[in-house]
């Protein structure tokens, strides 16, 4: 249940950091997981950053990635290609484990949460093979996703 997962835009996850989740809303599956640390103290936040990033490359008239080639931005001149998923627009990035790297636990633990990956790796194993569109190192080459 995408529920589950709050929307990372909302104001009370703007600053949080950790894993994230890219959920298809005209599919309704999640397809793609990421981490972000880190830019804190910008306007969009560290998961709003990401997101500002993800969106210009789903723009790029060239995809840099099976991500972008999969989701390409409404505004891209690969908008109309057929062989796409949907539309970078049509996906919502969701809070899939989260954390406020100045809390005072945050504090306590920190052992390096800059990295962030483990959160991710856990969320990359719960995709479906079938509508995981990531390619980035983690447990692909396990579930043998990276044959798209």
């Amino acid at each position: 249940d995408k529920n589950a997962f709050p929307l990372c835009s909302e104001p009370e996850h703007k600053k949080m950091e950790g894993a994230y989740l890219y959920y298809d809303e005209n599919r309704g599956v999640f397809c793609r997981s990421g981490k972000k640390t880190g830019d804190r103290n910008t306007d969009l936040g560290p998961w709003g950053k990401r997101n500002s990033i993800h969106l210009a490359s789903a723009k790029d008239t060239v995809p840099s990635s099976t991500f972008y080639r999969m989701f390409p931005s409404a505004e891209s001149s690969r908008a109309s290609n057929r062989n796409k998923q949907g539309l970078f627009e049509d996906l919502t990035m969701r809070v899939a484990g989260g954390f406020d790297s100045t809390s005072d636990v945050a504090q306590m633990l920190n052992k390096g949460h800059d990295e962030g990956g483990m959160l991710e790796y856990g969320y990359d194993l719960a995709l479906s093979t079938e509508d995981n569109v990531s390619t980035n190192p983690g447990f692909e080459a396990i579930l043998g996703v990276n044959n798209l």
